[in-house]
């Protein structure tokens, strides 16, 4: 199974918690997802 790709990663928020941060990625097949959400727990 082949990675994603990331082509641009902005933070939209950011606690001494964790950040939210929005993708936009490219998927294996060249199908573009713009808002692809993660949420990184601290």
């Amino acid at each position: 199974m082949r990675k994603w790709k990331t082509i641009k990663s902005d933070y939209i928020h950011k606690s001494p918690f964790g950040n939210i941060r929005k993708d936009q990625c490219e998927l294996p097949n060249g199908i573009v997802i713009d808002d692809y959400y993660v949420n990184e727990v601290r």
